[in-house]
């Protein structure tokens, strides 16, 4: 009969809770240790993922944005500053360029003014050199030739300033085209003038219109920044509730595994337990089986003494044996039923002699 008290587990093919634990051969052992392990593991104080964390309320995201609104408010204010001193240095550095470009203006048309003297006096005087010149037919082609580059000159100057008026006529047109759209937009955008001069009147903290612009600006800037966090922190959310998806279906497939583990568990651990109860019936079985031998042994033994005792009063010899040596009574016992069965048979053939006497007597007569 094969011996199924005892059972081989491989504890590679276990689960790690049941990988720390010193695995008994006994099947009882092994399930009172196993389920001691998973009691412990549930006891055990485990540290809370992040995801469920407290979620941040709104005062805390007010104070948040409060504070961002302000670092953002000097940061404008620090931006303006700075932006009002380049705008400084660059005015400064444009009125230079233009006094600069004057002055360069002025210098080449004195240049251009002195070159051309120097060539009107060249050609004057090399008119004077010639031989067989005129005096006069000189002087008045020289007063000619000047009066020609007078009017030359005084008409490339009247079509440069006919060129400017007309630009400038451009520029005047413009500017009252420009001003003309201006004086519309104000007057279409007269009434959130009024609208933001009434807020200001009703306002203790805004005191112009740009207060309200620059508070303006900042919310619109608080608010990108406030979208912007939103938008990463519901990528954020959307990442964690994938990894959760994934993290969940990874430990529902280890869950079916060590529920699979457990139910194999529980079947060996049935029929261990049958076969206990089996081998427990048959221990009970053989225990009082044992109790009744033992009776009977303690009950043999005193018949054995009792009649040791009776045989060595009917034979007037001494009790010499102690109660306790059961062989020397068993011997003493048989030595005597052999000298009564020697006796008895000599009893019988004696009376079988008388008997067959007897019947002889009695048929002779």
């Amino acid at each position: 009969m094969q011996d199924t008290s005892k059972v081989e587990i491989d504890t590679e093919k276990l689960p790690p809770v049941l990988q720390k634990v010193a695995i008994d051969s006994t099947p009882e052992k092994a399930v009172y240790h196993y389920y001691k392990a998973k009691f412990e593991g549930n006891v055990v104080v485990k540290k809370k993922p992040e995801w469920d964390a407290p979620r941040i309320t709104p005062a805390t995201e007010l104070v948040a944005a409060k504070r961002d609104l302000i670092l953002a408010e000097r940061s404008l204010c620090r931006k303006r500053d700075e932006q009002n001193r380049r705008r400084d240095e660059m005015d400064k550095e444009w009125r230079e360029l233009l006094e600069k470009e004057l002055s360069l203006r002025s210098a080449f048309v004195k240049f251009n003014k002195f070159v051309k003297e120097n060539h009107e006096k060249r050609e004057s005087l090399r008119a004077l050199r010639e031989p067989l010149a005129d005096p006069r037919r000189v002087e008045s082609e020289l007063q000619t030739s000047r009066a020609e580059q007078r009017i030359k000159e005084e008409k490339e100057l009247q079509k440069s300033r006919d060129q400017e008026i007309d630009e400038l006529q451009n520029k005047v047109d413009y500017m009252k085209s420009i001003k003309d759209e201006m004086e519309r937009q104000v007057d279409e955008y007269k009434m959130y003038e009024n609208y933001l001069s009434q807020v200001i009147a009703s306002s203790s903290q805004m005191n112009s219109t740009y207060d309200i612009l620059n508070r303006y600006e900042t919310l619109a800037s608080a608010r990108i920044d406030l979208a912007a966090r939103q938008e990463r922190n519901l990528t954020a959310l959307e990442t964690t509730r994938t990894e959760m998806i994934k993290l969940t279906e990874e430990k529902s497939q280890t869950m079916m595994g060590l529920k699979t583990e457990l139910a194999q568990l529980q079947i060996r651990y049935d029929r261990a337990k049958a076969m206990s109860l089996r081998w427990e019936t048959a221990l009970t079985r053989i225990k009082n089986i044992s109790a009744e031998k033992a009776l009977e042994l303690d009950q043999v033994r005193i018949s054995c003494w009792n009649l040791y005792t009776a045989m060595c009063v009917r034979k007037n010899v001494d009790v010499t044996v102690e109660q306790d040596n059961i062989e020397e009574q068993l011997v003493f016992i048989k030595r005597s039923i052999q000298e009564l069965k020697r006796i008895l048979r000599i009893v019988q053939k004696k009376a079988a002699k008388e008997i067959v006497s007897t019947k002889q007597s009695n048929t002779t007569n």
